[in-house]
């Protein structure tokens, strides 16, 4: 069994309340299995384990997009091996991570019945098309 992390407690709460379609749902699911093998890895920061708001921070987000983009968090290999994960899926990744860090700021704004200040959005390797090929350029860097 999978080890639990209250933060993923806390995304799964997040992701309960999400009122998206089918297809993003699925992608969403994709997002929170990898993040939950990037933490079961030790390959986030430890504050990441505990605190929602921790694993949607850039520096937490940041390892967790070099690990998926190398194919290293796949829940299943890929003609034996772990093959980098395609632009496609690289793009739906950047909106689910955008989305998810726009519902966590909402859902703290209701908690705490204050507006919070927005979160940086995600900008991680191929957010916006215009940026694709630079971000191709640094993630070749990493």
């Amino acid at each position: 069994m999978p080890e639990t992390f209250p933060s993923i407690d806390a995304l799964d709460a997040l992701l309960d309340d999400l009122r998206v379609g089918e297809a993003r749902r699925r992608q969403l699911g994709m997002v929170r299995g990898e993040l939950q093998r990037a933490l079961a890895r030790g390959a986030l920061p430890v504050g990441a384990r505990r605190s929602l708001q921790r694993l949607l921070e850039p520096e937490a987000l940041m390892p967790y997009v070099r690990l998926a983009r190398s194919g290293q968090l796949r829940a299943r290999r890929v003609q034996g091996g772990s093959r980098p994960t395609s632009d496609a899926t690289n793009e739906a990744r950047a909106q689910c991570l955008d989305l998810l860090c726009e519902a966590y700021r909402l859902s703290a704004a209701r908690r705490r019945r204050r507006v919070l200040p927005s979160p940086p959005r995600f900008r991680g390797p191929c957010v916006a098309s215009s940026t694709r090929a630079s971000a191709a350029n640094d993630a070749e860097s990493w």
